[in-house]
């Protein structure tokens, strides 16, 4: 997540599990949205994969991440809000353009 928003993400517990931020780390509403989100998708490839042989890693997240991407912009675009989809989400798909991963 700090690639995507441009600084460095704490690893704790109580942001990682209950995505409570520590006082020390102040982030824009935009960037806290994007860790929110990214931490939801950690969580839930951790249990897809809780029996699986498979291990975790940043490209299954990022191909689970994109699908639940997909459908967050259709529900912008029946909102009327696809101009505040752009906004949010423009660093992860920047982030996307630039890295390649193998899933």
């Amino acid at each position: 997540m700090g690639l995507i928003i441009g600084r460095e993400v704490p690893l704790q517990a109580k942001l990682c599990v209950l995505e409570i931020f520590p006082e020390d780390f102040v982030v824009t509403h935009k960037q806290s949205l994007l860790i929110d989100y990214g931490l939801l998708q950690d969580r839930r490839v951790i249990v897809l994969l809780g029996r699986s042989k498979e291990t975790p890693s940043t490209g299954t997240w990022t191909k689970e991440l994109m699908a639940c991407l997909a459908l967050k912009r259709l529900i912008y675009i029946v909102k009327k809000k696809e101009k505040k989809f752009v906004h949010l989400w423009s660093p992860y798909i920047a982030f996307l353009e630039t890295h390649d991963f193998e899933f």
